[in-house]
């Protein structure tokens, strides 16, 4: 509570609200002892000074002083006090004090400057000087208007980003639609009416097994992906119709989809399956592009391809989970014993895979960026 009463009247103060502050600094004279009141002190003698009663200021300051807790800053108060009492000694004391607290104090310098310069002459009550180095209020900071700022700020961005974010995505969709109305690959479709779907009817205990209404909808599901430039998903829902009853005319026509199917920038692309869900499940994820970081070993340079195999592992273990075959119909720069990512395709030939390369990365430069974005 004392840490939030200390910002409450830092703030307050430079508000300039002194009624508040004396409101709530208020102390009684009997605890003066207690130094946990020091910073009530403090408030109530400036708040005090401000307000004109310079009694009751002039007895804090006073009861700071015998304290010796009476900052630099807050002799040049109780000095100003005195001369326009024309405690002239006690003036003069008090901005010497003042100096020795803290020898920059530019108040105090003047003063006394004015006053050796006076000799015994000066009088202090009338000396219109010593108005001109009353100790000035504090900066008046406009908190409200700030922080109306801010909101209508924060409220501006809110509106704005949403209004962006909004229009981007209303133009996506109707990106979407327009290429759902007039893409080729609308033409590719299963009649409405049609009894010959599936090969055999569904069966429940069987994996890949759907009635005509699943069937279709995947189907439609594919061609909505494709055009999303979801390559990944798209090509795992045509190898489940793949495997599935479904009959052999739906399945060619499903096949033909994969022609439509974009080749992912790979900069951007985000890795979708492990190698670990491959090796459980070939067949499932055949033809999907994949980017997996492994070890180059037993690299093979020919006329026209150059091969290798990546060994995927943790390599800080000695752990290895899987060896995949690799090929590069293009030249790169990498050799045995680099770690990499290998960005490419998923190939079956002869019950067997490989990835047919397209890029590859080191593995420290890529590790690097995703950090970065």
């Amino acid at each position: 509570m004392k840490v939030l009463k200390k910002i409450l009247l830092f703030f307050l103060y430079h508000q300039r609200d002194y009624t508040k502050i004396l409101s709530l600094t208020a102390f009684d004279k009997e605890n003066l002892e207690n130094n946990k009141i020091i910073t009530d002190i403090r408030y109530q003698a400036i708040a005090s000074f401000y307000t004109k009663n310079y009694y009751h200021s002039q007895y804090c300051f006073e009861a700071l002083n015998e304290k010796g807790l009476l900052k630099s800053s807050e002799c040049n108060y109780l000095a100003f006090m005195y001369a326009r009492h024309n405690e002239k000694e006690k003036a003069i004391s008090t901005w010497c004090l003042a100096l020795e607290k803290d020898k920059n104090n530019k108040s105090a310098k003047i003063a006394l400057d004015y006053l050796r310069n006076q000799g015994r002459e000066a009088n202090l009550i009338e000396d219109d000087f010593f108005e001109m180095i009353t100790p000035k209020e504090p900066f008046k900071i406009p908190y409200r208007l700030i922080i109306k700022g801010i909101i209508f700020f924060i409220t501006s961005l809110i509106i704005i980003s949403a209004l962006y974010f909004g229009a981007l995505k209303l133009n996506d969709y109707l990106k979407y639609r327009k290429q759902l109305q007039s893409a080729e690959i609308n033409r590719v479709k299963l009649k409405d009416f049609n009894t010959n779907l599936l090969d055999k009817e569904k069966e429940l205990k069987v994996k890949y097994s759907y009635n005509e209404r699943e069937i279709k909808s995947k189907f439609e599901n594919i061609k909505k992906n494709i055009l999303k430039n979801k390559a990944v998903e798209a090509q795992i829902e045509i190898n489940e119709i793949l495997l599935s009853n479904a009959s052999l005319n739906v399945k060619i026509k499903t096949e033909f989809l994969n022609s439509f199917i974009l080749e992912p920038e790979y900069s951007t692309f985000k890795n979708l399956i492990t190698f670990e869900k491959f090796n459980a499940e070939k067949k499932l994820y055949k033809d999907i592009y994949i980017l997996w970081d492994g070890i180059i070993k037993n690299k093979i340079i020919k006329k026209d391809l150059i091969s290798f195999d990546l060994f995927i592992g943790d390599e800080l273990k000695g752990l290895v989970v899987g060896i995949v075959p690799v090929v590069f119909k293009k030249a790169h720069l990498y050799n045995n014993n680099d770690h990499v990512y290998v960005y490419g395709k998923i190939i079956e030939e002869n019950d067997s895979y490989y990835i047919d390369g397209k890029y590859i990365i080191d593995s420290k430069q890529y590790d690097s960026y995703q950090k970065r974005n």
